[in-house]
């Protein structure tokens, strides 16, 4: 673990956590939102069209108990 964080404050120039490296740029250190937008959004082309996210599965509940497919149906 010491090796690796040789290895980051060496060859990658990090000074803190977190560090956000955007177009080439450093950003260190505790960000905002509006801080983090300011340096990404004039990057964004003008025509960008951001695609809609597919429709989410439901995640199953893994602690629920199971349902059994062969009991009569509630009246």
């Amino acid at each position: 673990m010491e090796a690796l964080r040789e290895q980051a404050l060496d060859e990658f120039g990090l000074a803190g956590t977190p560090t956000f490296y955007v177009n080439g740029k450093t950003l260190t250190g505790d960000k905002t939102l509006e801080q983090l937008a300011a340096e990404i959004d004039p990057l964004i082309p003008a025509d960008f069209a951001p695609v809609a996210p597919a429709a989410e599965v439901p995640a199953t509940d893994a602690m629920a108990p199971a349902t059994d497919a062969m009991a009569p149906a509630a009246q």
